[in-house]
């Protein structure tokens, strides 16, 4: 997956989430394209992940806090999608 793709469909899956998150004050996370990596950030907790390589360990962050925002099962299986896409391209080299 090419890196814009990939940034653009990281943002829509957190698209629901980040709405809800700031209506409940929580953590909302941003998508960005740092020296040609896609890098999460969350607002209040300052976590930040590398995806491909930290996307496990943002699926575990995410499941770890589902009960605080509705929208997370959501942004769960659309992780779950961009996980198997990433993991197609690599098996496909």
């Amino acid at each position: 997956m090419k890196l814009p793709d990939l940034i653009l469909q990281l943002q829509l899956s957190f698209e629901d989430y980040n709405q809800a998150a700031k209506k409940q004050d929580l953590d909302a996370y941003y998508i960005e394209d740092l020296n040609g990596m896609a890098t999460i950030h969350s607002s209040r907790t300052k976590l930040y992940f590398e995806i491909p390589r930290d996307l496990p360990k943002l699926m575990e962050h995410l499941k770890a806090s589902a009960q605080t925002n509705e929208c997370t099962m959501g942004t769960l299986a659309d992780l779950e999608k961009i996980e198997k896409r990433l993991v197609a391209g690599q098996s496909n080299r």
